[in-house]
């Protein structure tokens, strides 16, 4: 009985790492992506023109101040804090120059491969969302094909945009709710009234900060490096994906 009782209990122990593995499926999973660095990066050439018309548009002094920093950094391709620029031009009720600011932020290419994991996902059945920093404004004329015909068709046809989240920034930074503050994911828990339970929601940012604090929440979270090392995380989670599905899913008429 003893000698039974063992080989039960070692049984158990060996089927106990099998049992715990959860499985993926378009009926238990969404997706959660971050935008820029993860599928869009910056069109330095496109934003350096943008910023010569700056001085067109009359920007204020406390807009001014942050050029130099910006400029910078842009042309060396990385990410900077564009808002603090648009709530700048909407503080001094400059709409033609906010409307630049949204055209510069929005000057992006799309990365190579994550688009094409993206559409591979929407292929298999699951849902695709997007949660980031965005302005809203910023993100409406992101999804318009009227403005972004380049960029627009991809968003719109792998998205679920109505439960995708964008950030107000309004004129300040005064009670604006962005990532990683906690806040943010749970509006967009009750946005989408998801049961994290019942439901595995995986969080794609190239930010520790905002996987850290997704993390926290019950989020599963994947730190996006390259899209090499999250399709190897995804294949390992048992999610067929690769970088060549069709692509008439990334690029197809609306």
């Amino acid at each position: 009985m003893k000698r039974l009782f063992r080989f039960l209990y070692a049984l158990l122990i060996l089927a106990a790492p099998l049992s715990a593995t959860p499985e993926f499926t378009p009926k238990n999973t969404i997706f959660v992506w971050d935008i820029h660095d993860v599928m869009l990066r910056q069109d330095s050439p496109k934003i350096a023109k943008l910023i010569l018309q700056i001085p067109l548009y009359r920007p204020s002094l406390s807009f001014l101040k942050n050029i130099p920093y910006y400029s910078w950094h842009s042309l060396k391709g990385e990410t900077v804090p564009k808002e603090i620029f648009l709530q700048a031009a909407r503080a001094a009720k400059n709409n033609q120059l906010a409307s630049l600011v949204i055209k510069i932020a929005n000057a992006q290419k799309l990365m190579l491969g994550t688009p094409q994991i993206i559409a591979a996902l929407k292929e298999l059945g699951f849902t695709n969302y997007i949660a980031s920093n965005i302005d809203n404004e910023a993100f409406a004329q992101l999804l318009d094909p009227a403005i972004n015909p380049e960029l627009a068709p991809f968003f719109l046809n792998n998205f679920d945009i109505a439960g995708s989240q964008s950030v107000d920034y309004g004129a300040s930074m005064e009670n604006v709710i962005h990532k990683p503050n906690p806040a943010y994911f749970t509006q967009f828990i009750e946005r989408n009234h998801i049961d994290l339970k019942k439901t595995h929601v995986i969080f794609i940012d190239d930010r520790q900060a905002n996987i850290t604090s997704a993390q926290k929440l019950g989020f599963m979270a994947i730190r996006f490096i390259d899209a090499k090392q999250l399709i190897e995380k995804l294949n390992c989670m048992g999610i067929p994906v690769s970088i060549a599905p069709t692509q008439a899913a990334i690029a197809a008429p609306i």
